[in-house]
């Protein structure tokens, strides 16, 4: 007697139990990850320049704009460039103190320091030569120098100022 092998039609039931597990096997590998990476319950350090008040933030761009203005400067004369000199070639902020709520002061030679002229607002400091500009609410020491402290937040990425 020959023995006769049964074949199953080619209809499709089975691919389509294939496919759909492998949609719900996506869907459940997704679903975990998302779980697994959500950050809820996770305080969100807010960036510094958020806080900022309107002229703060237009402050910080004059000043993102001065860094490379000094920066040149400084090359072309061998020293950094005093209030005077800043004011003289017109850079901004340092061109029009009349209008800024800002004084500029320069506790030393590589670096400037501003001093608000309303109450909420914060202290600038900007360090040409480290291209940093850094921020804070309360008021500095008296005796500030070139070297910030904790309480001051740098506004900018630092760049390698390898030049």
């Amino acid at each position: 007697m020959a023995y006769i092998e049964p074949i199953q039609p080619a209809n499709g039931r089975k691919e389509s139990l294939w496919v759909l597990f492998a949609v719900v096997a996506i869907l459940s590998a997704g679903t975990i990850g998302l779980s697994l990476n959500k950050q809820a319950n996770r305080p969100v350090a807010k960036a510094a320049a958020i806080t900022l008040s309107i002229a703060e933030k237009q402050l910080l761009m004059e000043l993102t704009n001065a860094l490379p203005e000094i920066s040149f400067e400084q090359q072309a004369s061998g020293q950094w460039p005093s209030l005077t000199d800043l004011a003289r070639l017109g850079i901004e902020p340092f061109a029009n103190e009349l209008r800024s709520d800002w004084r500029w002061t320069q506790p030393d030679s590589h670096c400037y320091l501003s001093r608000p002229q309303t109450a909420h607002s914060g202290y600038f400091l900007l360090i040409p030569g480290d291209n940093a500009i850094l921020f804070r609410r309360s008021e500095p020491d008296a005796h500030l120098s070139c070297q910030p402290d904790i309480a001051w937040v740098q506004l900018n990425q630092r760049e390698d100022s390898s030049r």
